[in-house]
């Protein structure tokens, strides 16, 4: 995601050194990722997924290996699918008058780890936007997104059933560990441990109550962005530790990798975009939509329980129901609003690509589509294909840009006004899309810790990002000013220097990089990012700039 509202150049001194470490370690290895710029990615299959079953080579494994070198040292083979520790098979019904989302279903989970297991840990990260006393609003972090909340959102547990052990393990009021004003992190003792390669199935239900669109989800009207809507759990590494934590604004998600087969339904005036490919879409009149696919009760719940009444049927008509199946990944978004256009394309090797966006933006969404073309083939020859068949993106509307700028498996959003000419000829709305797409690999695939590890995430996407807008428009990836050439290095030369606390690394970042621009043009350049001009509003940081090393590179033209 874009971790700043104030542009690129902004995102601290971890993004630094994830750029820098990155670029040292590729170029050790054999070069630059720039060199090796191929045509578009080879989709894999879109099947639904099924856990038990072995998968299939994927088409990239039946191609023949290059040539190499008998005497140099081979890497292991890349596995052609992840664990697939977990299995969700949820169901979701959007309710737009009152912005909330009726959630049901159930999650198989099996312990990969060496050890035995007496607990699970469940991420109900919606409930970070419940009040001011939750870690989230506690600990506020100057410049960083996440606007006051007019509404806000939380979410509601019904029932968490695990049936190897035929009982609800949900308690009322649970709360963070240690923390009684938290409640995104949810430990769950269970009644006996857990042996390696044991599995259980959680029955569940919920209800997500979305806030105003904030970082990373909420509504705007009938706009609604869900994300961290359903009750999730946190991973458990091998060696039995639990990767646990609140929901900050500084960390994302880390989770297992598995299947997804999740049902929308949603009234058919709404379009809907999600994670996955769409296997199934059925419009009809509640009575007539066949029921999601979900969780069989255990033989006691049946004879104990009678059948509840869906709340689909006591409040609205919700009579578009989408299926979305998703294999290999760790996290399942979607975004729904009755004003979407759509603009679909597809690459030469058949990824679907589906932009989402609001009325008048055709020409941005075509830029989006074709930043995406060209990212899958370059950052798919410089960091393994992209295995998925389809990627969405979604363009927020105007005043729902907190919902931009954010990366989901198969699905990013991105942001900015529908204008994408002028005087100024900037690249804002590439190199946004660019960055989010290259998440797809650094954390998509990779699925990197980034509570622990925030170089591995944002770093390493910047870097890529970077790599490819330089690879398409040298020396001039970020903006042409007047006839003067801005490259997406002195951004982050600009971004470097701001973190005047912490010299060293300021300077390593300007000095290794490559410019031929002054820094006005630079922060000109920041002022016109796609996402906020607010940061720059109050006050101005070329001052502060200029006085902490005005002999670095970034002041004078240099070559390459």
């Amino acid at each position: 995601m874009r971790p700043e509202k104030g542009g690129t150049g902004g995102r601290g001194v971890l993004t630094a050194i994830g750029v820098v470490l990155t670029a040292t370690a590729i170029t050790a290895v054999g070069g630059r990722a720039r060199a090796v710029p191929t045509p578009d990615t080879q989709p894999s299959s879109s099947a639904p997924p099924d856990v038990s079953s072995t998968p299939a080579p994927s088409a990239a494994a039946d191609a023949p290996a290059p040539p190499t070198d008998p005497a140099a040292p081979t890497e292991p083979e890349m596995r052609s699918t992840s664990d697939r520790a977990v299995a969700y098979t949820l169901s979701a019904e959007l309710f737009p008058e009152t912005h909330t989302v009726r959630g049901s279903g159930s999650i198989s989970w099996r312990n990969t780890a060496r050890v035995a297991t007496d607990r699970l840990y469940v991420h109900l990260y919606l409930n970070a936007f419940k009040n001011e006393r939750t870690a989230f609003w506690r600990v506020p972090v100057s410049g960083f997104r996440g606007d006051p909340l007019n509404s806000p959102g939380r979410i509601e547990v019904d029932r968490f059933f695990v049936r190897e052990f035929d009982r609800d393990l949900w308690q009322k009021d649970a709360h963070t560990p240690g923390d009684p004003d938290d409640a995104t992190d949810i430990e769950i003792v269970l009644p006996r441990p857990v042996e390696p390669g044991e599995s259980l199935t959680v029955d569940m239900s919920w209800t997500s109550h979305l806030p105003t669109v904030t970082i990373r989800t909420g509504y705007l009207g009938s706009f609604h962005m869900v994300a961290q809507w359903f009750p999730k759990l946190a991973r458990l590494e091998p060696d039995g530790t639990w990767a646990h934590f609140p929901f900050h604004r500084m960390s994302e998600f880390y989770a297992d990798y598995g299947t997804y087969d999740v049902t929308v339904s949603a009234p058919s005036s709404f379009v809907v975009g999600a994670v996955g490919s769409l296997a199934s879409q059925i419009t009809a009149p509640p009575s007539q939509v066949a029921p999601a696919p979900t969780a069989a009760p255990s033989a006691t719940e049946s004879a104990s329980a009678p059948p509840e009444t869906p709340k689909s049927t006591q409040e609205a008509p919700l009579n578009t129901v989408r299926r979305f199946t998703a294999t290999d990944v760790h996290d399942f978004a979607f975004s729904a609003w009755d004003k979407f256009q759509t603009l679909e394309d597809k690459t030469a090797n058949g990824v679907k690509i589906i932009c989402l966006y609001p009325p008048g933006y055709d020409e941005a969404a075509r830029i989006e589509i074709d930043a995406v073309k060209f990212g899958l083939g370059y950052m798919g020859a410089a960091f393994g294909v992209y295995p998925y068949n389809t990627l969405t993106i979604v363009h927020p509307p105007n005043g729902a840009e907190e919902a931009g700028g954010m990366e989901y498996p198969t699905l990013i959003t991105t942001g900015g006004s529908w204008r994408t000419s002028g005087i100024i000829q900037t690249r804002e709305r590439v190199i946004l899309t660019l960055h989010e797409l290259a998440h797809q690999w650094f954390y998509g695939l990779v699925g990197s810790n980034e509570h622990r590890f925030p170089f591995l995430d944002e770093g390493l996407t910047s870097y890529a990002e970077m790599e490819a807008c330089e690879a398409k428009w040298p020396d001039a990836s970020a903006a042409e000013l007047f006839g003067l050439r801005v490259g997406m290095p002195a951004i982050y030369r600009a971004g470097a220097l701001e973190s005047a606390q912490n010299a060293r690394v300021s300077d390593g970042a300007a000095i290794c990089g490559r410019s031929r621009l002054r820094l006005p043009c630079v922060l000109t350049f920041r002022r016109h990012h796609a996402y906020s001009r607010q940061r720059f509003r109050s006050r101005s940081r070329a001052p502060r700039c200029w006085k902490i090393r005005p002999s670095l590179p970034i002041f004078t033209p240099h070559r390459r």
